[in-house]
């Protein structure tokens, strides 16, 4: 979605109204439902929000399913009278389309899974409960084999 000026988008709304947006002002909300999306179905499966939604997004855009997550816009540019040679799209990132267009469901999904993964890491707290079970273990270890000396 770009926040171009020269993009326009036709939207319908408001029960089946239909205007013509662009720039920021359509790709801004645009991104803020779909962020709404990738936070519900998180609810769903007992995960947190997305949070700061850009990290998770480079980390799918140099991942292996890069092409099932996104749209990638290889062809096309921003050249401008001033800029004539600059901002080609080209085969991933770029910055004339960025890492491309969203491919709903499975960047949602994709980002879902991301957010599991990232719940399932070891804390601080995790670590240390873990940390002391074991210098627990190791203690008692210790101890044992010495009585049986």
């Amino acid at each position: 979605m770009s926040p171009s000026l020269r993009t326009t988008f036709t939207v319908k709304y408001n029960n089946g109204q239909t205007g013509t947006f662009g720039g920021t002002s359509c790709a801004a909300p645009l991104w803020a439902a779909f962020t709404a999306l990738v936070n519900q179905q998180a609810a769903a499966a007992s995960q947190p929000s997305v949070g700061f939604i850009i990290q998770p997004f480079y980390s799918i855009g140099k991942g292996v399913n890069y092409t099932a997550d996104f749209h990638d816009i290889t062809t096309g540019n921003n050249f401008s009278r001033n800029s004539p040679t600059n901002f080609p799209a080209v085969p991933g990132y770029d910055l004339c389309t960025g890492w491309g267009t969203p491919n709903g469901t499975n960047l949602i999904n994709a980002l879902t899974l991301r957010l599991y993964i990232l719940a399932q890491r070891p804390t601080k707290q995790r670590l240390r409960k873990q940390c002391n079970f074991q210098c627990r273990r190791r203690w008692a270890t210790a101890v044992w084999l010495s009585l049986a000396v």
